[in-house]
């Protein structure tokens, strides 16, 4: 089929080449089979075109939704590191709040933590 077109002019390419010279005619473009030899080429080249904004799209929706990810999880562990500290503040001795001040729950700096889970290794604190 793509040889046949290659070799041919199909009525398509003829109304392009019509529009492109308007003083001649559709039967004489036809006849004089001026044709685009390279239709693979052309084939190639608007598909990759095509997919490489498919593929810039792709990686501006991801990392949007990185963003979103890591501001939840940001506030998430905020969030419950706030649980955690009210909660053992509130139900401990007055001797046991003087550790639990001490307590890495207390004094963790939750972006070290983020940066730490993200390397994939363990913090000495935690």
């Amino acid at each position: 089929m793509l040889e046949y077109k290659a070799r041919h002019v199909t009525t398509g390419e003829a109304r392009r080449i019509l529009n492109q010279r308007p003083n001649t005619n559709l039967a004489t473009i036809v006849k004089s089979n001026i044709c685009n030899s390279n239709l693979e080429n052309t084939l190639t080249t608007k598909l990759e075109a095509l997919f490489q904004k498919m593929q810039e799209k792709d990686d501006q929706q991801m990392a949007a939704m990185l963003t979103m990810s890591e501001k939840t999880f940001d506030f998430l562990l905020q969030k419950l590191l706030q649980m955690f500290s009210c909660a053992e503040s509130q139900s401990s001795s007055p001797n046991r709040k003087k550790v639990a001040n001490k307590s890495h729950l207390v004094n963790m700096n939750i972006s070290n933590l983020r940066k730490t889970l993200d390397k994939g290794g363990t913090t000495a604190s935690s």
